[in-house]
């Protein structure tokens, strides 16, 4: 600081600069008094001079402050004491300062936050809780948005709107004053495994927007809107039966580029105002405590360019310059040759550089000349002069695909579980696709400056959810009672074909059971009795124990026309939701055929089985297999099931898998529930997680599925020979010798 001061009167008045005296914060009496025999430096009398300011203690003397008319001090000041008969008048006419930067004060600037996501793309539903308050009423409303990092998997995009395929990026400034971001987003395509990581270098999108924002504000970038190839995700391949593994990839970065704090210098401006570390792990880096001051020191090595070393103009640099709070401070090292010319080289090179313009140049790696001086180092450590930053890389995230391709426009499979590894077993749940109305919270992009810095639109607009779920199975319960039995030999043209003819009288019941929500009919539907089967096959077994030999035992299911009844052929049969009634009831005799005939004797003569032991094998066996009570068998001759969805949430039939566990391992097996012919309209594709797919009233994908809707299926649809009549038992002829049915029914009989 400097002060020129100009002495004006002398003996009798001095006035002060009113800068160097220190005032009390007290209540000031302003008045005017009047100053008399003033006199200059050389002693030459003044006129009288009427003032107008306050009296201020000074020290053990009274000071008189100099004010203007509205109060404020003019910046003299009168004072006179009894020894000294003096006064001195001092005026500050020039007044200068010098401005440095004082690093021992900072401001935390920190990066703008940024979440990148499809806003339009549906992850869940949840109550309208603003219009509850605005109506009184609830309701339904879907919503997003995906992100990246996010979930994983197969989003169906139901409809032409390209809003559905909208990304934005949502830029948070956490600053209380403005700064200018550079935002920077690179979308790659799908994979569906590491091993594609290599081979898929290509980038589906990539966005390099600059914006500006306020203290604490936020806007949106815009990333993408509508469908553009191959953007990610054109087609999808599965890795397993029921776990597809495919996803995207987002890279994006904002760096703060430019302080725009208004109490930032101008010497500070348009990027030396921050001091901070880059931060890869995605989170604000933490600043450092600068208040003690910091140093960054370059380590340099260079001379200048085309000039001999033989010159008196040559110097070499080998030593450090350092930034420290008064500025840069250059010091060579013993190496350098002219060292003064080579500090004063220096000191030119740096003056004009702010620590984030200086250049850098790796000692192990090329020199480079620089306003022709030829580095061979100029590397530096310490405190590092940066851009505030964010960067996320690696982000997992959703596949988008197109309902444009009709292989790829699916509905969620069902899993469903059974125990048995051989067989699917009774699974006691259908697949089914339900459907609910709801809301959407569907957005729009408005740009508000240029074309890709804007905000976002709010619309909500009524729509649909679809997702799979299962409903109960319907099924055909027998009671069956047992009552009693007769034998008979019958005898053939050949007495190898005698046989006794085992007539069991049994009373059925056959009651058709819907607990599900939707009427159901079985066309033509024809029906076995499987404890029949299973009977047959008791006394078999129990007659081959006993005697030592393989019996051949046949039931005869051919003979309905004498009154043999073993299958049931019950018509239409149409049961109403929640229904349950009686669709067969009567005695019932049914037939198995004992063949006398077991083997051959000495001489080939011919074993007979007694009678007795028929008798004994039927009296012990028949009465605990024929009176039961358990579910009916569908002869496997085209049966269907027809669904009416009418008033019901239901809306089509769907596929399904079973879940069944093998030794140690769960597997899972296609069992094709919807079976039809031609393309299959529902098909293994997951997405959504679960949750179903939310869409516009609007949307093709729900056209498309209104039209294509699927009310029948086969009962036991032809899947595999381990995984057969997965839903219902089913019987098939196999020969003469019986019937075979989809699953044992031995283990319930006991």
């Amino acid at each position: 600081m400097k002060k020129q001061l100009l002495k004006i009167l002398t003996l009798t008045l001095i006035i002060a600069c009113l800068g160097a005296v220190p005032l009390q914060a007290e209540t000031k009496h302003m008045q005017w008094i009047t100053i008399q025999n003033l006199k200059d430096r050389n002693g030459n009398p003044l006129s009288d001079r009427n003032v107008y300011g306050y009296f201020q203690d000074f020290g053990s003397n009274q000071i008189f402050v100099e004010c203007d008319s509205t109060g404020k001090p003019s910046g003299r000041c009168y004072y006179n004491t009894q020894e000294i008969k003096v006064t001195t008048e001092e005026v500050v006419v020039d007044y200068q300062k010098k401005k440095y930067e004082d690093w021992t004060k900072t401001k935390r600037v920190d990066p703008v936050d940024v979440t990148l996501m499809a806003p339009n793309v549906m992850t869940g539903t949840s109550w309208d809780w603003d219009y509850y308050d605005q109506t009184g009423e609830m309701r339904s409303l879907a919503k997003g948005p995906v992100q990246w990092p996010g979930n994983t998997g197969a989003y169906l995009i139901p409809g032409s709107d390209p809003d559905y395929w909208l990304i934005v990026a949502k830029v948070y400034n956490p600053n209380p004053f403005s700064v200018k971001a550079t935002v920077s987003v690179d979308l790659s395509d799908w994979r569906n495994g590491f091993s594609e990581y290599d081979n898929n270098n290509a980038l589906a999108l990539t966005k390099n927007v600059d914006v500006i924002l306020e203290a604490n504000d936020t806007k949106f970038v815009l990333i993408n809107r509508g469908k553009k190839y191959p953007i990610i995700g054109e087609e999808i391949e599965w890795r397993s039966e029921v776990n597809m593994d495919a996803w995207s990839e987002a890279y994006y970065t904002a760096s703060v580029t430019e302080n725009l704090d208004p109490e930032l210098p101008d010497s500070l401006k348009p990027n030396k105002g921050f001091i901070s570390f880059t931060n890869y792990s995605g989170k604000p880096p933490e600043p450092n405590n600068l208040s003690g001051g910091y140093t960054m020191t370059h380590y340099i090595r260079c001379y200048p360019e085309g000039v001999s070393s033989n010159s008196s103009n040559y110097w070499l640099f080998d030593g450090t310059v350092s930034l420290v709070q008064t500025g840069w401070a250059v010091t060579p090292g013993s190496s350098s040759k002219n060292p003064d010319l080579a500090k004063q080289k220096m000191e030119t090179f740096f003056s004009g550089r702010a620590p984030d313009q200086v250049p850098y140049v790796d000692h192990d790696g090329n020199s480079k000349i620089i306003d022709n001086i030829r580095f061979s180092k100029l590397e530096n450590n310490g405190v590092q002069v940066s851009n505030p930053q964010q960067n996320y890389f690696d982000n997992p995230g959703p596949v988008l695909v197109d309902y444009t391709n009709a292989a790829d426009y699916n509905l969620n499979v069902k899993v469903l579980s059974t125990d048995a590894p051989g067989y699917a077993g009774w699974i006691d749940s259908l697949p089914v696709l339900k459907y609910e109305l709801t809301f959407l919270e569907f957005y729009r992009f408005q740009p508000t400056v240029g074309t890709d810095v804007g905000k976002l639109v709010k619309e909500v607009i009524p729509g649909y959810i679809v997702r799979a779920s299962t409903i109960n199975r319907p099924y055909f319960e027998i009671t069956d009672t047992y009552t009693d039995y007769n034998i008979t030999l019958v005898k053939a043209s050949r007495s190898e074909n005698n046989y006794y003819s085992v007539k069991i009288q049994h009373y059925v019941t056959i009651r058709g059971i819907n607990n599900s929500q939707v009427r159901v009919t079985f066309p033509n539907c024809s029906l076995a009795s499987p404890n029949f089967w299973a009977g047959k096959g008791g006394i078999d077994a129990y007659l081959d124990d006993r005697i030592g030999y393989n019996v051949n035992v046949i039931p005869n299911i051919s003979d309905q026309s004498s009154g043999l009844l073993n299958t049931f052929s019950l018509g239409d049969i149409t049961l109403e939701p929640g229904e349950s009634k009686v669709v067969y009831s009567g005695p019932v005799t049914s037939e198995i055929m004992v063949y006398q005939t077991v083997g051959r004797g000495e001489g080939y003569s011919p074993l007979y089985l007694n009678q007795t032991y028929v008798d004994d094998a039927v009296r012990n066996v028949a009465p605990s297999y024929f009176s039961w009570v358990g579910e009916m068998a569908f002869l496997s001759t085209g049966n269907q099931i027809v669904i009416n969805p009418s008033g019901s949430d239901v809306l089509s039939l769907n596929n399904a898998y079973a879940k069944y566990k093998d030794k140690k391992d769960y597997k899972y097996k296609d069992i094709g529930f919807v079976a039809l012919d031609g393309p299959k309209f529902i098909r293994k594709l997951s997405y959504f997680n679960g949750e179903g797919l939310a869409m516009k009233a609007s949307d093709e994908v729900w056209a498309q599925i209104m039209a294509n809707k699927i009310l029948t299926s086969r009962v036991n649809p032809s899947v595999s020979s381990t995984m057969y009549a997965a839903f219902w038992p089913a019987m098939t002829y196999v020969s003469k010798t019986g019937w075979s049915c989809s699953l044992s029914y031995y283990n319930i009989f006991y």
